[in-house]
């Protein structure tokens, strides 16, 4: 699968409905699409759902070890 993901893709991906996928970036679950500046399109990316969905799970990537309090904060306000 590439990297770069339709709504409807990025759905799939999550084993969500499109409305219960849109309900999920609404709610800063998942990260907003990637809007490119040359083309009438919007993708997500791969690599940030999967973030998003460790996150979910317990499990932080090695990069989010750096976060700021700010992003401890947010994200303890996120799972309650």
């Amino acid at each position: 699968m590439q990297r770069l993901l339709s709504k409807q893709e990025a759905a799939d991906y999550c084993g969500l409905s499109l409305s219960g996928f849109q309900s999920w970036i609404d709610r800063g679950i998942m990260p907003p699409a990637l809007k490119t500046a040359t083309e009438n399109t919007t993708r997500w990316d791969k690599k940030a759902i999967d973030q998003a969905i460790d996150r979910m799970s317990g499990l932080k990537p090695e990069a989010a070890n750096n976060d700021s309090p700010l992003d401890d904060w947010l994200e303890k306000r996120r799972a309650s």
